[in-house]
């Protein structure tokens, strides 16, 4: 485990924060909401705690289900306009090409 602060909770680099919650630093990065550091560029058990109830808050907010709808609508329309392509695989007959365009 990490080093610890002066009140005994742990604190972890931003490398160990990654590595305990399974992400990569780029995807750090990307976050939108980000856990508060303290000295040193550690960050608290604590911090880490808050962070993640926010992502879940954020995650179950009716601005995020309707945004997973929406992506959702989009990609049942592209894969129907994909299967619809002549050069789509389901479309190919054995032998023969299909005729790009």
């Amino acid at each position: 485990m990490a080093p610890t602060a002066a009140n005994n909770s742990p604190v972890f680099t931003l490398a160990e924060f990654c590595e305990r919650n399974r992400m990569s630093k780029s995807t750090y990065y990307k976050l939108p909401i980000k856990p508060r550091f303290m000295a040193h560029h550690r960050i608290t058990l604590e911090a880490e705690t808050e962070w993640r109830r926010l992502m879940e808050e954020e995650t179950n907010s009716e601005q995020a289900q309707l945004e997973a709808a929406r992506r959702a609508e989009l990609s049942r329309r592209a894969g129907a306009k994909a299967a619809k392509s002549p050069l789509h695989i389901s479309n190919r007959t054995r032998g023969r090409k299909a005729v790009a365009r």
